[in-house]
């Protein structure tokens, strides 16, 4: 698994890496940064801790444009019960 393909943590890090929907401080942006740079043996390393700052700061995860609401089938589950499918962009 990958920053992108994190079903958890996709939103959060999108959000913190475009400022939506509130701009984050330069501690967040590197660290989402750096989350969506990482390999897959690097990025199981950062996991744990994004997890438990993602947690600390729910406010930075976005709605994602380019991605809509969906009760069918879903190209993400967030595990919170909200389905979404890429709709572009």
């Amino acid at each position: 698994m990958n920053a992108q393909t994190d079903a958890a943590l996709v939103r959060w890090l999108y959000g913190i890496v475009h400022g939506e929907p509130t701009p984050p401080g330069e501690f967040l942006q590197c660290l989402a940064q750096a989350a969506l740079r990482a390999d897959v043996v690097n990025y199981a390393r950062l996991r744990p801790a994004l997890l438990e700052i993602a947690a600390a700061f729910p406010e930075y995860r976005c709605a994602c444009p380019g991605w809509e609401a969906s009760t069918g089938a879903a190209d993400i589950d967030y595990g919170d019960g909200e389905r979404c499918y890429r709709t572009g962009g």
